[in-house]
């Protein structure tokens, strides 16, 4: 006896045929092509906020406006955060070919013919 642990099967149609899969097994939500544009995006993402930061000066009384104002805080920065946030969002919709597979409804008889 397994403690009272309801022991669940699900039947998924895989490569041509049915595989009986058991519900304790681990499995991930995205597939790795999704795990992969994931951690793209955020490198993009962290790359991005790091060139927008800094700017500041050592002494509170001097202001640097080229320093602060330079293309690459403004422009360059920003773009490379929205295209960050761009992929990470394909990331999240991708759905691979394998995974639109059709399944059938209908599952496999346990009854099989033996063969003499």
């Amino acid at each position: 006896m397994d403690n009272g642990h309801f022991h669940q099967q699900k039947f998924y149609y895989l490569r041509g045929e049915f595989n009986q899969v058991s519900m304790n097994k681990l499995s991930f939500v995205f597939g790795r092509k999704n795990y992969q544009l994931l951690f793209a995006g955020l490198g993009f993402l962290i790359l991005g906020y790091i060139l927008m930061s800094g700017g500041g000066s050592p002494d509170p009384s001097q202001f640097n406006a080229d320093e602060l104002f330079s293309p690459r805080r403004i422009t360059l920065a920003p773009l490379i955060v929205i295209l960050g946030y761009i992929i990470v969002g394909v990331a999240i919709m991708w759905k691979s070919k394998e995974d639109l597979t059709p399944v059938k409804p209908e599952v496999p008889s346990t009854n099989k013919k033996r063969k003499k």
